[in-house]
């Protein structure tokens, strides 16, 4: 009996130290688990942090830069407000990259960017996307509609142009030596058409390598500001524009050099004093002549 009982106790036992024994493993498993639990936690977190800091610096980089090219587009603006404000109409002809037609937008008007280059009409698109007052159109602008070849050298989108003379001008003048051997056939419109299709513009900036001539050649009526781009090899045709812009109203005129964005007179001038003006500028200079109605 007593031996029955003592094996009892000692199997009692036995049980009661392996029951602790396999709670001592439990309780070092489950701080074990706990342990690496949290470390993983802190590794996490750590890496949640690193990742917030990297979004953070990436974020404050990105707006430094915003406010930076806000800051140096701030007098370009101001240049264009001059002619065109809040709730106005923008015509950007030959609106290439959208470098104007975003100076234009923050002016606070609507803007049809024009620009018939297959190349460059998705960077386009995708400001159209980004801003509800822009809208693109696909097309060259001449002097009725049609279709017309458009022509660039290689690397040298921003020369496009759909003037054969101008293209030979400023080859034998030396301003670019490259063969414009790209091509493609494009759509053509006319401002005419552009106006009926969305309006009179209170600005209209034509920048069309040589061929604003027969740009303006399709408007059939005033627009209160334009502007067209001027090269000294090309002054016959810049005067013959000007001329066109008499058969629609009276205009005085001023000018830009380069892409200043900066008016070189300090008063508005009549056709003939700005054509002296631009006969004296260097033959290698370029820049956009601007004309508004006067009263």
């Amino acid at each position: 009996m007593a031996t029955s009982i003592g094996l009892i106790r000692a199997s009692v036992a036995s049980r009661s130290s392996s029951s602790r024994h396999a709670a001592l493993l439990t309780g070092s498993r489950t701080r074990f688990i706990r342990l690496a639990v949290g470390a993983t936690t802190r590794e996490n977190s750590h890496r949640s942090c690193c990742d917030s800091w990297h979004d953070g610096l990436v974020r404050v980089d990105e707006l430094r830069y915003r406010i930076g090219t806000m800051r140096r587009q701030r007098p370009r603006v101001a240049f264009y407000r001059q002619f065109v404000g809040k709730g106005d109409l923008a015509f950007d002809i030959g609106a290439h990259v959208g470098d104007r037609t975003m100076l234009l937008l923050q002016t606070g008007a609507t803007v049809v960017a024009v620009e018939p280059h297959p190349a460059l009409q998705p960077k386009l698109e995708r400001l159209v996307d980004f801003n509800r007052r822009a809208i693109l159109v696909p097309e060259a602008v001449g002097s009725e509609p049609g279709e017309a070849e458009l022509r660039w050298p290689s690397q040298g989108l921003p020369v496009a142009s759909m003037s054969d003379e101008w293209i030979e001008r400023v080859r034998a003048s030396g301003r670019f030596d490259a063969e414009w051997d790209d091509r493609v056939v494009v759509r053509v419109t006319t401002l005419d058409a552009l106006i009926e299709r969305h309006g009179l513009p209170a600005f209209c900036k034509i920048d069309v390598e040589g061929y604003e001539e027969a740009v303006l050649c399709g408007l059939s009526q005033p627009i209160a500001a334009l502007s067209i781009e001027f090269t000294p090899e090309y002054l016959d045709s810049t005067e013959r524009s000007l001329r066109r812009l008499g058969e629609l109203g009276e205009y005085c005129f001023n000018y830009c050099l380069g892409e200043s964005l900066k008016l070189v007179e300090g008063r508005w001038l009549t056709p003939d004093e700005l054509l002296l003006r631009l006969q004296a500028c260097d033959r290698k200079s370029f820049g956009d002549v601007y004309a508004r109605l006067v009263g």
